[in-house]
């Protein structure tokens, strides 16, 4: 869902170093709820450039969010466009074009209640969302310890230095380092290596246990810490990073004009990538709609191949594959190819052959596929929690006619000998009838007739909630398959809660876009029995609704209004 874009003025600005101003932004009283945010997001600047064209930035909040009015900090980075551009021409009085508070990275209050210990690791203008993360602990009197490790260039480089210092007390403990030694330096010295960050562990006494882990800024310190708390056995939920710019001045980014080629759409086209563009936004402006959101990492959506050559990339592959996020990713030479096709069969040969042998197994199988007695053999894996003692053939029934029947008029029908249609062959697809046999609720809230309707034709497109097996594919050992949890907005961007019992109104969750929420509550059809929380402290945790999903424990309760009404053959 796209964010609307407002146009506000800037009511302040100061240097905050010789490298970095800070910038204050009127909110009204009527974009207020609009502005509201979760500390830890960013807001994203929209601005043209002298000749036209658009850029869009993110830059983390650093201002309370118990004030109205949003401040955000912008380090100037060479060559950088849009930073330039706000350091010298935008002064207070002007308008900038804005979109609201967005961003996953964030302190919210449950990790708070959750955790003993906060974790910060930082670099450079990655202390942002962090200051305020910190404000909001102490604000909240958060009674564990706050830890912050903030590496910088130099003295001169450190943002919001005499604000750190100021926010010390018996819970803070703080650890300032700088790359080169300094007269009169009393604090650590040193580039985050993942070395020094373990012997700053060490040294400090930071703890591993209950304890949440906040890293951003260079991807370089965000890589080192992950690998840090990897060796360290830290779980990774317990690890929260963002990483949403690539500092320039690297000398691992290419400098010069790279013409790659790209694979999109079974064809084969040249896009070149001027200096120091990712490739997403170089393929963008060449004119191919690459699927993308967010351009910072975090939807995976820009997700290609790298087929050959070489790059510079923000975001390290653990898993040694190929695959690169293009907004994300730098071509290094003229040989980088990279591939945003889904994977198929890409020849004609492969294609025949898997044609031949297809038809040979149909033949040699055809005794083994029409035996009841091997169709728990049959199954593609898992059953799904609930239906592990379900036979293939209490879902999977008989298509009419025989085999030899079916094969028979099929072949007719292809060399055009009958004029019959083709029909089912052996077993017939499971669909939704076969599903509401067992599980048809007339007190169910998402009926799958209701997607039908003419207004949710969009998400019917996105999602196809008209199907059970869009959410609930059979074999695969889980109990519900969607990946993520916010496709709630699908259908209910526009949702209007009257006299709303939540302490946190939904009008404000859905403009923080946090659509997840809305299963932390309600279960998807209604079928529990149990009192929907009037606190968003008392709501069902995210990580219990995913594990759910993959066949956990259900957090919504014992009681059922309805159970599946199942059929057994031996009944």
């Amino acid at each position: 869902m796209s964010k609307k874009i407002f146009t506000l003025k800037i009511i302040n600005k100061y240097k905050e170093t010789p490298s970095a101003y800070i910038f204050t932004i009127q909110i009204t009283d009527e974009l207020k709820s609009r502005f509201q945010f979760i500390p830890g997001q960013f807001i994203t600047v929209h601005l043209k450039d002298k000749n036209g064209v658009l850029h869009n930035r993110h830059y983390s909040i650093c201002s309370s969010n118990n004030q109205q009015n949003i401040s955000f900090c912008v380090k100037k980075v060479q060559n950088g466009i849009v930073s330039n551009l706000l350091h010298k021409e935008y002064n207070v009085g002007d308008i900038l074009h804005l979109s609201p508070p967005s961003g996953n990275f964030i302190l919210s209050d449950s990790i708070l209640e959750d955790y003993k210990n906060l974790v910060f690791v930082t670099g450079g203008s990655g202390i942002t969302p962090i200051k305020t993360m910190i404000n909001h602990a102490l604000v909240n009197k958060f009674d564990g310890n706050i830890f912050l490790i903030y590496a910088n260039r130099d003295t001169r480089s450190i943002i919001f230095h005499q604000h750190l210092q100021d926010l010390q007390q018996n819970n803070c403990h703080f650890v300032f380092t700088i790359d080169e030694l300094t007269e009169g330096w009393t604090g650590e010295v040193g580039q985050l290596s993942t070395a020094k960050i373990g012997e700053i562990f060490l040294k400090h006494n930071l703890p591993y246990k209950d304890t949440c882990f906040f890293t951003t800024g260079p991807p370089k310190i965000i890589e080192n810490v992950r690998s840090h708390l990897n060796a360290n056995k830290v779980k990774h939920s317990d690890i929260r990073f963002e990483n949403f710019f690539i500092d320039l001045t690297s000398k691992d980014v290419s400098t010069k004009t790279q013409q790659i080629t790209i694979k999109f759409k079974r064809n084969t086209h040249s896009v070149t990538v001027p200096a120091n563009q990712n490739i997403l936004d170089a393929t963008l402006k060449a004119g191919f709609s690459i699927d993308h959101q967010c351009k910072i990492g975090n939807c995976l959506s820009c997700e290609a191949k790298l087929k050959s050559g070489d790059i510079y990339s923000t975001t390290k592959q653990y898993d040694g594959s190929n695959k690169i996020l293009t907004c994300n990713s730098y071509p290094l030479d003229d040989q980088v190819v990279v591939d945003f096709n889904k994977s198929i069969l890409q020849s004609v040969f492969k294609r025949n052959n898997l044609i031949l042998v297809g038809l040979l197994s149909s033949f040699l199988l055809l005794k083994f596929l029409s035996n009841n007695s091997n169709e728990l053999f049959l199954a593609k894996g898992y059953m799904n929690t609930g239906h592990e003692n379900i036979t293939c053939v209490e879902c999977h029934t008989s298509a009419p006619g025989t085999i030899r029947q079916q094969l028979q008029n099929n072949t007719k029908a292809f060399l055009n000998l009958t004029d019959n249609e083709y029909v089912d062959f052996g077993k017939l697809e499971v669909s939704n009838n076969e599903c509401l046999t067992c599980h048809t609720r007339p007190n169910d809230v998402h009926p799958t007739h209701r997607f039908m309707e003419p207004r949710f034709s969009t998400a019917r497109k996105e999602l196809h909630p008209e199907n059970c097996i869009s959410c609930h594919n059979e074999h695969n050992g889980k109990r519900i398959t969607i990946e993520q949890v916010d496709f709630c907005q699908r259908c209910h961007q526009d949702i209007k809660v009257n006299n709303d019992p939540l302490d946190v109104s939904h009008e404000y969750l859905i403009s923080m876009s946090q659509w997840s929420t809305c299963l932390q509550c309600h279960d998807f059809h209604g079928n529990h029995i149990a009192e929907t929380p009037k606190s968003i402290s008392d709501t069902i945790s995210l990580h219990s609704v995913e594990d759910y999903f993959k066949g956990g424990e259900d957090p919504y309760g014992d009681v059922k209004k309805y159970v599946a009404n199942l059929i057994l053959n031996n009944e």
